[in-house]
C-alpha cells in the first residue's frame, strides 16, 4: 500500500509538464474556460508548491477570472498523505536508523497534511509533546519544475494582454518558495518570532527542538488550540479581546522589526481558551525595508488626513513611473484597504470591507490600470497585499467591533518603544 501511495505521488508528480504544456496549448488556442477549468481542477489534485503556486495566483488581479481565482484561494489538497512504512522511511533518512530511539510515542498517521509536507505529533524520551512537520520526498526538484510551469502561465499573461508585468510576482514567488522548502530557514523564522514576542504572554510561538529538526524535517513543541471557525458563537467581548490580540500579534512584527507573516490562511493561528493567540507555520516570512515600511506609514497619515496626493508614499513602496492617474487609481485601492484604521470611530470591519465591494473595486482598478499600459508590481506589495486581504478576511468572521484606529495606533506607539 505504501508503494502504490509513493506511485500515485511520483506519477501526479511526473505529469507537472506534460499537464501544463496540454493547458498552455489550449490557452493558446483560445479555449479559455476549458484551460481555467482543467487548470483549477489539476491544481487541487497536487501537493507541493504548484498548489501553492494556485493560491499565489489568485492573489494577482486579472491574471485568473473572479469565479476560478475563489476557488485557487480555498485549494485544498486530495493527492494521498504518505503511509505509515513510507514515513518511518523518511524518518530513517532525516534521523538515522536509531530515529524511533529519540522518542517514546510516535503517531505514524498524521495529524495534519499540507502541500509541502505532513504533520506527526510525538512525544520525545523527556517527556515533551511535540510536532514533527516531516516533508514530501523531493520537494527541491518538483519546484524547480513548478516555477517552470508558473512562468509558461505568466508569460500566457502577459502575451494574452495582463495588465501587470509580472517579472516581479515570478521572482517573489520563487524567493518565498525555496524559503518554504527549507526547514533550517522556518527554524530561524520561529526564533525571531519567539524573540519578538517575549514581553507579550497573549502571543504563543513553538519551541524548536533543533538537536530533531533536519532542512526536512521540522520539530517543534506541540501546541494546542482552537481554530477560528470555533469563535463565531463566543461573546462578543470574547471576540474582541481575540481580535484584538491577533491584529497585534500580525502587525506588531512588521512595524517593530520589519517581519511579516505572509501566509494569513486561518489553518496558521489558533486561539487558547483564554483568548491567547498561537501562530502556526513560519514558512512564508518577509522581512521589509525600513524604505517600504516608511511609505506605509507615509500613506496612512495621508489618508487619514485626506490628502489627494500620495505620490511619495507609492514611490516608497517602490512604484516607478507614477502618474497622476496611476496613483489615483492606487488611491482608490488604498482608502478600501485601509478603509478601517483611517476611521475614527468604532465599527465592524465588514462596515468599510467587504468581499462584494472588494470585488467590484478590483474590477474597476483593473480596468483603470489596464487604460494606462502594464504596470509593475513591487515585490514588497505583493505579500503586504496578500498578508491584509487574508487578515481582513479573518476579522470578518470574527465580526467584532471595534475602534480600528485606536488599535492601529497603539500597536504603532508599541514599536516606536522597541
Amino acid at each position: 500500500m505504501d508503494e502504490n501511495t509513493l506511485l500515485k505521488r511520483m506519477k501526479r508528480y511526473g505529469g507537472h509538464t506534460a499537464l501544463l504544456a496540454t493547458l498552455a496549448k489550449e490557452h493558446v488556442q483560445g479555449n479559455t474556460p476549458q484551460f481555467y477549468q482543467k487548470l483549477v481542477r489539476e491544481l487541487g489534485l497536487f501537493k507541493g508548491p504548484l498548489m501553492k503556486v494556485g493560491q499565489l495566483l489568485s492573489m494577482v488581479p486579472g491574471i485568473i477570472p473572479e469565479e476560478y481565482a475563489a476557488i485557487l484561494k480555498t485549494l485544498q489538497t486530495q493527492a494521498p498523505p504518505m503511509g505509515p512504512l513510507f514515513v518511518k522511511r523518511r524518518m530513517r533518512g532525516e534521523l538515522g536508523t536509531s530515529w524511533e530511539n529519540f522518542f517514546s510515542d510516535f503517531s505514524l498517521n498524521p495529524t495534519a497534511a499540507a502541500s509541502i509536507g505532513q504533520v506527526h505529533q510525538a512525544t520525545t524520551v523527556d517527556g515533551k509533546s511535540v510536532a514533527c512537520k516531516l516533508q514530501y520526498p523531493n520537494m527541491a526538484g518538483i519546484l524547480e519544475s513548478d516555477l517552470n510551469q508558473l512562468k509558461i502561465l505568466l508569460t500566457l499573461y502577459e502575451a494574452q494582454g495582463g495588465t501587470f508585468k509580472t517579472e516581479g510576482f515570478f521572482s517573489e514567488t520563487k524567493k518565498h518558495l525555496y524559503e518554504e522548502v527549507d526547514y533550517i530557514h522556518e527554524a530561524k523564522n520561529i526564533c525571531t518570532f519567539k524573540n519578538i514576542f517575549m514581553p507579550y504572554h497573549h502571543i504563543h510561538v513553538p519551541e524548536v527542538i533543533h538537536a530533531l529538526s533536519t532542512d526536512r524535517l521540522l520539530t517543534m513543541s506541540w501546541m494546542d488550540g482552537h481554530p477560528l471557525e470555533a469563535q463565531k458563537e463566543k461573546t462578543h467581548a470574547f471576540r474582541k479581546k481575540i481580535t484584538k490580540h491577533l491584529f497585534w500579534s500580525w502587525y506588531y512584527p512588521l512595524y517593530s522589526k520589519g517581519y511579516l507573516h505572509g501566509d494569513p490562511h486561518s489553518g496558521n493561528f489558533l486561539f487558547s481558551k483564554e483568548g491567547d493567540v498561537i501562530l502556526l507555520d513560519f514558512g512564508c516570512v518577509r522581512q521589509f525595508s525600513d524604505t517600504f515600511l516608511e511609505g506605509t506609514k507615509l500613506l496612512y497619515q495621508n489618508l487619514k488626513h485626506k490628502k489627494t496626493d500620495c505620490r511619495e508614499a507609492y514611490a516608497l513602496w517602490g512604484f516607478e513611473g507614477l502618474s497622476k492617474d496611476l496613483a489615483e487609481t492606487l488611491n482608490h485601492w488604498s482608502a478600501f484597504l485601509y478603509g478601517p484604521i483611517i476611521q475614527n470611530k468604532v465599527q465592524k470591519i465588514n462596515e468599510s470591507y467587504t468581499v462584494d465591494a472588494g470585488k467590484k473595486l478590483a474590477k474597476d482598478i483593473l480596468s483603470a490600470l489596464k487604460a494606462q499600459g502594464k504596470v509593475a508590481l513591487p515585490q514588497e506589495f505583493i505579500l503586504m497585499h496578500r498578508a491584509a486581504v487574508g487578515m481582513g478576511a479573518a476579522f470578518i468572521q470574527l465580526d467584532a467591533s471595534l475602534n480600528w484606529q485606536h488599535l492601529f495606533e497603539e500597536m504603532l506607539s508599541a514599536t516606536a518603544l522597541h
